[in-house]
């Protein structure tokens, strides 16, 4: 059961999903977008598929800039182009909408 309590600590309710902005932020599942994205901590390791056990590719510093191109289907993972060098995936987390 959803409630207000919940909204206020940054959850959407599922049926909300689809009417929320493509900002990079509530992204849905599986989306495609694309806005500039920042790491925000040192080496912050970009990954050849969005799992752990593929290889890091390449490492961002803090404030290194990239590009958002997709949300993973469980939004964990984004898709980013970095520094126009390829392309590669980085948790959610580590990057920030710019």
């Amino acid at each position: 059961m959803f409630n207000d309590c919940m909204r206020g600590q940054g959850f959407t309710p599922q049926e909300e999903l689809s009417e929320t902005p493509s900002d990079g932020l509530n992204a849905g599942k599986g989306q495609d977008l694309s806005y500039n994205g920042a790491a925000n901590a040192r080496e912050v390791k970009v990954y050849s598929k969005p799992t752990f056990e593929s290889e890091a590719i390449y490492t961002l510093d803090k404030g290194e800039r990239v590009r958002v191109l997709e949300v993973s289907e469980y939004g964990f993972w984004l898709k980013v182009n970095y520094d126009g060098l390829g392309e590669g995936y980085v948790e959610r987390h580590w990057i920030n909408n710019i």
